[in-house]
């Protein structure tokens, strides 16, 4: 063996290092089989206020947190042009949360942080989030009116907001609906799609037909309450729950009204 090392010590050296290489590879994830184990995450926001325009000089300030689970794995703010980067992130699957305190909180789900063969070192791209500013609605009255709606069996009710609606500046709404009095965004058994209001007390409803679909029956007692919403309303399903989230709610209601489905 010495005799071979001292004819061939370029052979060893290179066979040495080769094996050491085979030894501190990593795998770079999504079976790329690559060096890398991390990369950036990166995207952008726009913000439209309640009315759907967007405000271009509102984009700053929105956190961005990286979760795995309920694990915050990295955090950033977007910039004044809206951009993000997560610097680093292991590659992985994850969901994104986005919040500021007058957007609320809207998450995104089954992102896939993976490793790229192809490029390796490339930032995973998030497509552009669009957020919603809360809701400037703010529901001051609401009162039940009798058991038709639209000339036909139902329930109507009377709609009280302000500020006062009109054609260029609607006031948009969602109403909760379900057998239990505390009925609530968050404790609801159907929520309706958004609607909108051009002049105030207003007559708002359902009919018949309509209460079926939303899986009321004859002789029961509804209740319904009613939020002030964005027309830009971020509305997600809660992975955890299954339920429906309403992060653009103006919070400023009334109290739930009842009602018997005829």
């Amino acid at each position: 063996m010495n005799l071979i090392f001292k004819r061939y010590p370029i052979l060893f050296v290179t066979l040495a290092l080769m094996a050491m290489t085979s030894c501190t590879k990593t795998d770079g994830g999504g079976g790329g089989g690559g060096t890398n184990t991390k990369a950036n995450i990166i995207g952008s926001v726009v913000v439209y206020d309640d009315q759907g325009n967007i405000n271009s000089d509102d984009k700053a300030g929105v956190r961005v947190e990286l979760l795995n689970g309920t694990k915050v794995v990295a955090s950033t703010l977007t910039t004044t042009a809206g951009y993000y980067t997560l610097a680093n992130a292991p590659f992985g699957s994850y969901s994104l949360r986005f919040s500021r305190d007058d957007i609320g909180t809207y998450k995104l789900y089954n992102i896939s942080h993976q490793y790229n063969s192809s490029n390796v070192g490339a930032s995973t791209v998030i497509s552009t989030v669009q957020l919603g500013l809360r809701g400037t609605t703010t529901v001051t009255g609401l009162s039940y009116v009798g058991n038709t709606y639209n000339s036909l069996p139902g329930a109507s009710f009377t709609l009280t907001v302000d500020p006062d609606p009109n054609t260029n500046s609607r006031a948009y709404f969602r109403i909760f609906v379900s057998t239990n009095a505390n009925v609530s965004k968050d404790n609801y058994g159907v929520a309706t799609e958004l609607r909108s209001l051009i002049s105030n007390n207003a007559t708002i409803g359902f009919t018949k037909d309509e209460m079926t679909v939303l899986g009321l029956s004859t002789g029961q007692t509804a209740y319904i309450r009613v939020y002030g919403d964005s027309f830009q309303a971020n509305v997600y399903t809660d992975a955890d729950t299954g339920k429906k989230v309403y992060p653009n709610l103006n919070d400023n209601t009334v109290a739930a009204v009842s009602f018997v489905v005829p």
